[in-house]
């Protein structure tokens, strides 16, 4: 955790180079975001045509988004990991055999199919959902589909292994959609 103005680092390029320099080089997924010590509603100029909200903090509480979004971390760390091993053990681009083999298994995972814009994979591997997708559906056959090229790839151990250092593969699992083979 790092902050700029309260300890932690300061605004020189050195701190900056040296937090990017850490995301680069670490498996996992990041978010950057900031605290507020009050919460309050604002309104931003007219110009910005914008409204941005804060709600008073609430106690936790496990709800449907919450699980959303550990879900969607999940996942996101899930395809890091394969993109990372992908990366190191094989020349070819990871996203595009991903993509290959969805489209070879649609008959078998419809939902994959990148026609119907249900999902959207970026070039580092991070996952976006569209509205109303049937997440579970398609996070059950991309990881059947990861893992099968995986396989084809014969890094199947490699992957293994990494999956059982993960954390976050438990937040899958109760979803009913297991990582580990």
């Amino acid at each position: 955790s790092y902050s700029w103005g309260n300890g932690g680092l300061t605004t020189s390029d050195d701190d900056y180079n040296r937090l990017l320099g850490l995301l680069q080089t670490n498996i996992a997924s990041y978010e950057v975001g900031h605290f507020e010590s009050a919460y309050q509603e604002e309104a931003v100029p007219e110009q910005n045509a914008t409204k941005i909200s804060t709600h008073k903090l609430q106690e936790h509480k496990e709800s449907p988004d919450v699980g959303i979004s550990n879900v969607d971390l999940a996942i996101n760390e899930f395809m890091a990991i394969y993109i990372h091993l992908m990366g190191k053990k094989s020349k070819k681009d990871p996203i595009l055999l991903l993509k290959q083999e969805f489209i070879e298994q649609v008959a078998r995972y419809p939902v994959v199919d990148p026609f119907r814009n249900h999902y959207q994979i970026e070039r580092q591997g991070k996952v976006k959902f569209s509205p109303g997708a049937p997440k579970q559906e398609i996070l059950s056959a991309m990881i059947d589909c990861t893992w099968n090229v995986i396989t084809h790839e014969n890094l199947f151990g490699d992957f293994n292994t990494a999956l059982n250092n993960w954390p976050h593969r438990t937040i899958l699992a109760r979803q009913g959609i297991e990582t580990i083979r």
